[in-house]
């Protein structure tokens, strides 16, 4: 079994504590929550939205899984630049991120994993290594946007005859066309991973994702695949491409029209593979600079790969954002939700059940905060033929100096079969803990220390081929990226 060396560890811990170099002032949040009467944003010492400790610039978006795609990079104080309440994307902190930008960069990492099971099927310390790479791009002309964020690499474990390697990617894509009162947004959101990425699962577990700052995909629940149960070790497809048109009667008022293809599979079977789609429409009203009402309809239909049950559901919202320039997004929607299940064995009727969907981001100039609730029917997270689930995550950052980025993140999930069989487990649970500790290393290099935690208890035999260990895993580990694009000034 590999073992991380002490004198490598030794070497990193010197690094760390080396006095940073001075650096300029970090470039302003660029304003433009609301297309009426903005405010300034504040001018933070040095803006961090994660733990990547890029000096006085946010986090490249190769950095966030599967996050946002344009959202992340900052925007005009422009009508068109503004994401609508009802569409398909969370509303977002506009970030310090220039607006044409590209960075690529190598991640090396190496930790401790006290989840694996030896041969005599008793839990032990075993080892993993990732090693992978991340882009990031962004390009606008004139009103229009183009945006890519990816991030893969392999995971290498320790003892390797019981673990075999395994191999991530996540891929983020957005366009955004704008015309005097249309926008036509489209983007696709794709992951290929051992596992499902909801505690980051499929790259290394939640003490390397605690160095990304965020834990969720930027997407509305209502247009993204669900898959926070963890399964076994599995190769899993998890895609959403989206189109989305909008269109302005006022500064104030808009309607949007979506629609989405979903694919959540497991290659070579054991799971529930699904396959499905979304359309949705919803009025948009701005009440004052800062407040913004919506009223939404969607429509879901889940079709399962091998199966004759498929799932549909409805669902009706009400949804209130507010938002300070700069400063502060918070957004609520909730309302009835329709779930109509067909052909199952034994038969499952139609159900009335509520949807709720909320977030809240808010900086300060030295430290961020981030979390999400969700709760709503979806297809099963590959392990239920249907359930519905709720999950909740929070991220918080703070700038300890110039150099140095702290992060911790939490998450917890809840999912109930929507058809219940005798003698099989119905719900399951999962929570997670990520904490880095990350410092810059003159231009272009970043370390960090990372701690994680998760654990799945299910409480009676798993309905498909595995679903995880119910042991408490921990990982501890150390790593390393380095980026092409300067992270800042150098020493």
């Amino acid at each position: 079994m590999k073992k991380i060396s002490i004198a490598g560890l030794l070497c990193a811990v010197f690094l760390m504590c080396v006095p940073g170099a001075r650096s300029q002032q970090s470039t302003p949040d660029q304003g433009g929550s609301t297309p009426v009467a903005p405010e300034q944003p504040l001018t933070p010492e040095n803006t961090a939205v994660s733990g990547n400790g890029n000096g006085a610039a946010a986090a490249p978006a190769g950095r966030a899984l599967l996050g946002g795609g344009e959202a992340d990079a900052s925007q005009d104080s422009t009508e068109t630049d503004q994401l609508p309440l009802s569409g398909a994307e969370q509303l977002m902190v506009p970030g310090a991120q220039p607006r044409n930008y590209f960075d690529a960069s190598g991640l090396f990492s190496g930790s401790g994993d006290s989840g694996v099971i030896n041969a005599q099927d008793a839990p032990t310390w075993g080892a993993s290594e990732v090693v992978g790479g991340e882009l990031a791009y962004n390009r606008s002309w004139g009103t229009d946007r183009f945006s890519l964020a990816y991030f893969g690499g392999g995971v290498l474990y320790q003892p390797s005859a019981l673990y075999p390697a395994s191999m991530f990617q996540t891929l983020s894509v957005g366009q955004q066309f704008n015309w005097k009162r249309l926008t036509l947004r489209l983007l696709d959101q794709f992951s290929y991973s051992p596992n499902s990425l909801f505690g980051g699962a499929g790259i290394g577990g939640p003490g390397l994702l605690a160095e990304t700052g965020q834990t969720t995909s930027a997407l509305n629940p209502v247009y993204g695949t669900n898959d926070t149960v963890l399964t076994g070790q599995s190769r899993l497809i998890n895609n959403s491409a989206i189109a989305e048109i909008q269109y302005n009667f006022s500064p104030r008022a808009s309607f949007t029209a979506t629609g989405s293809a979903m694919l959540l599979d497991y290659v070579g079977g054991g799971y529930n593979s699904t396959h499905g789609y979304v359309g949705g429409a919803g009025y948009n009203y701005m009440i004052t600079a800062k407040d913004t009402v919506a009223v939404t309809y969607s429509f879901t239909q889940n079709e399962y790969i091998g199966l004759a049950e498929n799932l549909s559901f409805q669902q009706v919202n009400l949804a209130y954002a507010r938002q300070v320039s700069g400063r502060l997004v918070f957004q609520i929607s909730a309302g009835p939700e329709l779930i109509a299940p067909h052909d199952y064995t034994p038969s499952v009727g139609s159900s009335l059940s509520w949807s709720l969907a909320t977030s809240v981001q808010y900086r300060l100039q030295r430290t961020t905060f981030g979390a999400n609730y969700s709760r709503g029917a979806n297809a099963g997270s590959g392990v239920f033929v249907g359930a519905t689930s709720q999950y909740v995550d929070a991220t918080a950052s703070h700038e300890f100096s110039r150099f140095l980025v702290g992060v911790v993140n939490v998450g917890y999930s809840l999912s109930n079969g929507l058809a219940n069989e005798p003698g099989v487990s119905n719900q399951y649970h999962n929570w997670f803990t990520g904490l880095s500790l990350g410092r810059q290393l003159g231009r272009f290099a970043h370390v960090s220390f990372n701690y994680g935690a998760e654990q799945q208890p299910g409480s009676g035999v798993c309905p498909v081929t595995s679903c995880g260990t119910g042991l408490v895993v921990q990982t501890v580990g150390v790593s390393l990226d380095l980026h092409l694009h300067p992270l800042g000034p150098g020493e």
